[in-house]
């Protein structure tokens, strides 16, 4: 039967959009008048490929970015022969219909298992360069520079988006690219000479 599991609104549109749990699918409906499609219009599936059903394959949330262009969608399973995904679907911006445009499985374990790596790395080397005693004070500014960072841009993305838009919001990242750039061609360039001297 129907088993809507998660919904999300169009931020600009009226559209509508229903995950239905057990069937691995989403269903996109209109809103006319104050009032839904009575049925959902052509459900897509959210996972990659077909597979047995399974009580144990399921949807999760989903989520329509603020630009209206996509929607993500979160699928879930107890079990090793099913899929722990993220799938994304374009939106037609003239219909809303939403089109399966990729699932992200492999890309998700491999961006944990790099942050993870790169982050234990990179903050063991940083703290070799430090005696004991300033190895603590270290760690922890740069922790803090680290975390605040990314708790800042996470806080201030989606007003940025909304108010800016999407160009901006990419935009914002040039700056502390080149100031890191900066940095680092400085660094480089006293190092050379100080060798060289």
């Amino acid at each position: 039967g129907f088993g809507p599991r998660h919904l999300d609104f169009h931020l600009t549109q009226p559209w509508i959009y229903v995950l239905l749990e057990r069937q691995n699918q989403i269903a996109f409906f209109r809103r006319t008048a104050g009032k839904l499609t009575p049925d959902a219009l052509s459900p897509v599936d959210t996972l990659l490929h077909e597979q047995p059903h399974s009580d144990h394959q399921l949807v999760g949330t989903v989520h329509v970015h603020p630009n209206g262009r996509f929607a993500y969608v979160a699928n879930r399973t107890s079990e090793n022969a099913g899929q722990n995904s993220m799938a994304v679907f374009a939106l037609d911006r003239a219909t809303g219909m939403p089109t399966l445009w990729g699932v992200f499985m492999i890309s998700l374990a491999l961006l944990g298992l790099g942050w993870n790596f790169m982050f234990v790395g990179g903050t063991t080397m940083l703290t070799t360069g430090y005696t004991t005693q300033e190895r603590v004070r270290v760690q922890a500014t740069h922790d803090f520079i680290v975390f605040g960072s990314v708790a800042g841009t996470a806080l201030t993305s989606g007003a940025i988006e909304a108010v800016w838009g999407w160009t901006a919001l990419n935009l914002t990242v040039l700056p502390p690219v080149l100031i890191a750039m900066t940095v680092v061609g400085w660094h480089y360039v006293a190092k050379r000479q100080v060798a060289v001297a």
